[in-house]
């Protein structure tokens, strides 16, 4: 953290250099926001797994949709777009049928997923050894995801925490220094987590304490099943922490990067410029969702969070479809 501080601070004493200032505060801003997520993770893991959806999970949702697909840095082929719609529409009304007690569809789900991360990275018809990596890594998990889904599908819970990093760190343009330092820091509180940093403080209170309905013993049984203590604990924390990050990221951070570029000044501006991203009736829709997801959370906050977590699985997916499509483009049409 002393390091990227100082880094910060020398790339902050350069002037006049419009677009390092830039990097350097979004650079800032990013750091600031992992600490206050790592220090949240300690001092109330519970609270932070409840709240952060219910507050945050609908604007991280549309941020998700406007950059990757209504506004994003290079226009997406319409027939892509139709293609992984009707995985991710299926994937919807799958969900709706879980949460109405139908049943369970997870290897369906898987199937619709990586399909979909396969079909966007065969779309972009342009570096096709990256495509033939991707193809291979899609069909190297579908074979270990039919025999254990559930395991599967917490794996890809896990693991597109750090997609919004790794697009972030990529739209920020050649001026990288600043993301990677972020970077860096995120990987060493995660591995701090890991290590049982936290594990004192946590443990001494996790047969106690409750959030809302969460508890540590429910939620190890969900992000971290079978495995022994402490690590089960120890995985939930970093999970806290990485989709705290991701949240802030998409909502704060990838907005002010240099590729989404000219940047409104005004808050009104800005405010101007997403409501024609969105479009009237989507901008409806998330200020609406926006305001009932904590407005339910007042009444069933478990519940409330785990249906939003359940309906927006299909946003996991449409990030990793996005970026092996970005990934595979040739680089002259990035």
């Amino acid at each position: 953290m002393i390091l990227l501080a100082r880094r910060l601070g020398a790339h902050a004493l350069r002037r006049p250099i419009t677009l390092d200032d830039r990097v350097v505060r979004v650079s800032a801003l990013a750091a600031l926001h992992v600490i206050g997520a790592f220090v949240l993770t300690v001092l109330g893991p519970l609270w932070l797994l409840l709240l952060a959806p219910l507050l945050l999970g609908v604007p991280h949702v549309a941020a998700d949709l406007r950059h990757l697909v209504l506004r994003p840095p290079r226009p997406l082929p319409k027939g892509l777009l139709g293609a992984v719609a009707l995985p991710f529409a299926a994937m919807t009304g799958l969900r709706i049928a879980t949460l109405a007690g139908l049943g369970s569809f997870t290897t369906l789900e898987l199937l619709l997923g990586a399909g979909s991360v396969g079909v966007a990275a065969f779309w972009a018809r342009g570096r096709w050894r990256i495509q033939l990596v991707i193809g291979a890594g899609v069909l190297g998990f579908l074979v270990p995801a039919l025999l254990a889904p559930r395991q599967a599908a917490l794996v890809i819970g896990h693991a597109h925490n750090l997609v919004a990093l790794g697009l972030w760190v990529w739209w920020m343009g050649p001026h990288r220094r600043g993301p990677w330092l972020v970077v860096a820091l995120t990987a060493t509180l995660t591995l701090a987590l890991m290590l049982g940093i936290a594990d004192p403080l946590v443990l001494a209170t996790a047969g106690e304490s409750s959030a809302g309905g969460l508890d540590f013993s429910g939620l190890t049984q969900t992000l971290a099943p079978d495995l022994p203590a402490p690590f089960d604990l120890r995985i939930v924390l970093t999970f806290a922490l990485l989709q705290a990050v991701h949240y802030s990221l998409w909502i704060w951070c990838i907005p002010l990067s240099p590729t989404f570029s000219p940047i409104p000044r005004s808050s009104k501006a800005r405010w101007r410029r997403w409501l024609q991203d969105l479009g009237p009736v989507m901008a409806l829709v998330v200020v609406l969702g926006a305001l009932a997801l904590p407005l339910a959370g007042l009444f069933a906050p478990a519940e409330a969070r785990g249906a939003y977590l359940s309906f927006v699985l299909f946003h996991g997916w449409l990030e990793l479809a996005i970026a092996a499509h970005l990934l595979a483009l040739p680089l002259a049409s990035r």
